[in-house]
């Protein structure tokens, strides 16, 4: 696997990467038997080394390298960065993915997505490349056959209050109500003009 894309809180002490994988039986094996995509999210820890806290990926039938070298813009930092209520901060977190969830049922995937997401996020769904930006991933939203219900689990976010993530359930039931497809979810939620996006939206069925 290589990162090929990443971002980070500005209290650095939260993280997510993100890029392709490949996988063979045998490393002297000419081409790969599969292909995917995986999204980490890390913590620093008290004594400063990362360690990562979620990792959940997708798998799909096309190469996603090989990957151009990615340098993020230089962030302009703050002098200082203040320190939030943790856990008030993760069950707003944690609310606004339940409103999410809410809004999903009174009003479709769809039209839910668009209100929450951000305009450079990025959808991953099994079987596909990655969508990325808010019109290509509304386009693989609208592919979702069915009723989906998300039942979130936990959530955390970073010191500074700007990125967070959420993780959970999920499940796709027809229009008899039976579930055709469940799985787990986690997203990736950064807080821009005091209002929380999703950045990253990622599903793996089981």
């Amino acid at each position: 696997w290589q990162p090929s894309f990443a971002g980070m809180a500005s209290s650095g002490d939260m993280g997510f990467t993100t890029g392709p994988w490949e996988a063979k039986p045998d490393i002297n094996d000419e081409k790969p038997s599969g292909y995917g995509h995986f999204v980490t999210v890390w913590k620093k820890q008290a004594d400063g080394s990362w360690k990562f806290v979620v990792d959940l990926g997708i798998s799909h039938s096309q190469s996603g390298g090989p990957q151009a070298h990615w340098e993020p813009p230089e962030p302009k930092m703050k002098e200082t960065t203040k320190s939030v209520d943790l856990a008030i901060a993760r069950e707003a977190l944690l609310e606004r993915d339940r409103n999410y969830s809410a809004a999903t049922l009174e009003r479709g995937l769809a039209k839910a997505f668009v209100t929450y997401a951000a305009s450079d996020v990025r959808l991953y769904r099994a079987n596909h490349l990655p969508y990325i930006g808010r019109a290509a991933s509304s386009e693989g939203v609208g592919k979702t056959k069915g009723q989906v219900t998300w039942q979130p689990i936990a959530s955390d976010t970073s010191r500074a209050d700007d990125l967070g993530y959420t993780r959970g359930t999920y499940e796709v039931a027809d229009d008899a109500k039976n579930v055709i497809e469940r799985g787990s979810y986690v997203r990736i939620w950064k807080k821009k003009n005091g209002i929380w996006r999703i950045v990253m939206d990622v599903t793996n069925a089981h």
